[in-house]
């Protein structure tokens, strides 16, 4: 589902910079 990949680049966003988007 989108949800779930969503959630996953927020998730990684958190973490880094959120350069990549």
């Amino acid at each position: 589902m989108l949800s779930f990949y969503l959630n996953a680049i927020a998730n990684n966003t958190q973490g880094e910079s959120a350069t990549e988007h």
